[in-house]
């Protein structure tokens, strides 16, 4: 992690799928959260670190 404050999270991320690794340099921002029901929405985008490649995503739990 290199930046973070109460909405959002910014650094790398590595992700392994059986033998191909790839690093993500990128931002998750909260974007709902509801302490109360356990709930929470996180989108993400990033690049990857070595080419051009790019990613983004949103889930949610609850």
């Amino acid at each position: 992690m290199v930046e973070c404050d109460d909405k959002t999270v910014t650094g790398p991320v590595r992700i392994k799928v059986g033998p191909a690794t790839v690093t993500h340099k990128g931002t998750a921002v909260f974007e709902e959260r509801d302490e109360e029901a356990r709930r929470v929405v996180v989108v993400a985008g990033g690049r990857d670190a070595r080419g051009q490649d790019t990613a983004r995503s949103a889930s949610g739990t609850g």
